[in-house]
């Protein structure tokens, strides 16, 4: 690992900030769960007089891949200097790919930041201490693929056996009343010699669940009614969560009610959950909930219905997609549900309402009418058309967003220049001047090295996007054409600059309050896909111990 100059960091010269990354994959590392490596990351750092900045999960993350991870956000953070070092149990938890595990490793340091094992000696500004650290990533590199084997022939077996290939509880089915849980694994069951392991259909979904197929073919009821039943009566998913309309219909897409077993097809281009995708199914040996007939029928009403011509695909009003619910007892609680148009027959009384009331699935709900939504949002465009915003907030992040080009520029470059050895290494490989393993070692090199800069260049994306406003003039221009444009035309112009609009509940009498959040707000404020909540988890797992 070639470094241009040591940091002072890395030279232990200066006081370390660390972020404290913790990754497990739930059911699997039990040893190593969440509570553990917190708890003895901060008694490593009372005991090395390090500063923990921030507690960063990576939860049910595979160690395999970087790609999805927040490894390069805190290397970009201690970048910037908010930090410099990341705190890990072990080497496994940073990765368990040899080859990306040392490129990142790479990136960290040319950032100025440093690796700390709480259990390793990890001293890569020493050759010793190099390949120490090598030693362990290879190791971890070793056991993550006897890990990734094990798994492999659990699922064929399972499958071979008739069961689901993930060894878990299905929507409609519960374990018998003898299987016990595992006492080293709480997610998994041992072996239980009256089922075998075949999951039993759960009476009390049982009736629920057959009239929702039934009712869903000969369309008595919609998805939502057919959900917001089932959760009036107490039905929950596996998880103890309400039922969601994406739920329930994954989980009757998957055939399983009918009595088959879906098996993945590697042949196949992507993984869909629609039952016509799917050409590998198997007679599971659970007992059916429903008939073949009923089963066929609801596979071709759904594929009726999922067809580009039976959908209306054109937002219906300027807003749709852009309200979110924001009830909730904190900031972080809040709901955030996207809440769908409620049309009345007159358009003055048309409101937005929280989906996950209307699902019944634990929020309170709240509303707002269409009409004043879209005229506030109106008033806040005008707002800005007249130049109402902080100068010395707009010079800073002017100046930031230009930094930031100038970074792109040069991620650009590089970019291009990997895609051209790439070329050229294909080259070399026809022409026979390297061999197949020469190429492919190479190869695997690139392609790591194109992975870490494409995630730099989307990162680099999102900052410069937070921090370009767009200027008076062009809101005027907005506000100029507003008028002239279809409601189409409309709903696309406000998802430009208009990230999402949360709806806050106020004291009784009073109109709900709006908060409009731009494209060009910080990213923590931005809408982005919820992670998992790793509270809940804890809990979760601290009930079930």
């Amino acid at each position: 690992m070639k470094i241009k100059a040591w940091s002072p960091a890395q030279l232990g010269k200066v006081p370390l900030v660390v972020f404290l990354y913790v990754r497990v994959s739930l059911g699997r590392d039990i040893m190593d769960s969440p509570e553990t490596q917190e708890k003895n990351g901060e008694l490593t750092a009372k005991l090395l007089g390090v500063k923990i900045k921030e507690i960063v999960p990576d939860i049910d993350e595979s160690g395999q891949f970087f790609g999805h991870r927040k490894v390069l956000w805190m290397i970009e953070q201690i970048r910037q200097g908010a930090a410099n070092g990341i705190m890990v149990l072990d080497t496994s938890r940073w990765g368990r790919n040899l080859m990306e595990s040392r490129q990142y490793v790479k990136e960290l340091y040319d950032a100025g930041g440093v690796l700390i094992s709480m259990t390793q000696p990890i001293d890569p500004t020493t050759a010793d201490g190099l390949m120490i650290m090598n030693h362990f990533m290879n190791m971890d590199e070793h056991q993550g693929n006897k890990i990734g084997e094990s798994w492999v022939r659990a699922h064929n077996m399972r499958k071979d056996n008739g069961k689901p290939h993930h060894g878990r509880e299905v929507f409609g089915y519960k374990r018998c009343p003898d299987c016990r849980r595992s006492e080293r694994n709480k997610r998994a069951y041992e072996w239980c010699k009256t089922c075998e392991g075949v999951l039993q259909v759960d009476e009390d979904v049982e009736l629920y669940y057959r009239n929702a197929f039934k009712d869903y073919n000969a369309n008595r009821k919609s998805m939502q009614t057919i959900v917001r039943e089932g959760n009036a009566l107490g039905i929950t998913t596996v998880n103890g969560n309400p039922l969601s309309v994406s739920g329930l219909r994954n989980a009757m897409d998957s055939g399983f009610a009918a009595g088959f077993v879906r098996v993945n097809d590697p042949t196949q281009n992507s993984r869909t959950s629609t039952p016509w995708d799917w050409k590998s199914w198997k007679r599971g040996k659970h007992k059916r909930i429903i008939s073949l007939g009923t089963w066929m029928r609801y596979v071709q009403k759904r594929r009726k219905q999922s067809r580009p011509e039976s959908r209306n695909i054109e937002p219906a009003y300027s807003l749709s997609t852009l309200m979110r619910c924001g009830r909730g007892e904190t900031h972080d609680a809040r709901c955030l549900a996207s809440m769908h148009a409620n049309p009345h027959k007159r358009a003055d009384e048309s409101t937005f309402r929280c989906s996950n009331e209307s699902q019944g699935k634990g929020c309170q709900g709240i509303t707002v009418t269409i009409v004043r939504a879209e005229r506030l949002v109106l008033e806040w465009v005008a707002d800005r058309a007249r130049g109402e915003e902080q100068a010395a907030l707009e010079m800073k992040r002017s100046a930031q967003a230009n930094f930031d080009m100038k970074e792109l520029r040069k991620l650009e470059k590089r970019k291009k220049a990997l895609k051209t050895q790439q070329d050229r290494l294909l080259d070399a490989l026809l022409d026979g001047v390297f061999t197949k393993e020469q190429v492919r070692k190479k190869q695997d090199e690139l392609n790591t090295d194109l992975s870490i800069v494409e995630q730099k260049l989307s990162m680099l994306g999102e900052s410069i996007a937070s921090n370009q406003a767009p200027p008076a003039e062009a809101f005027q221009g907005f506000l100029a054409l507003w008028p002239k444009l279809t409601v189409v035309e409309k709903q696309k112009s406000l998802s430009v600059i208009i990230d999402h609009i949360v709806v806050y509940p106020t004291p009784a009498g009073m109109p709900n309050r709006l908060e409009i959040v731009p494209k060009w707000a910080p990213l923590e404020d931005r809408l982005i896909t919820k992670t998992k909540n790793w509270d809940r988890i804890r809990a979760q797992r601290a009930a079930a111990a």
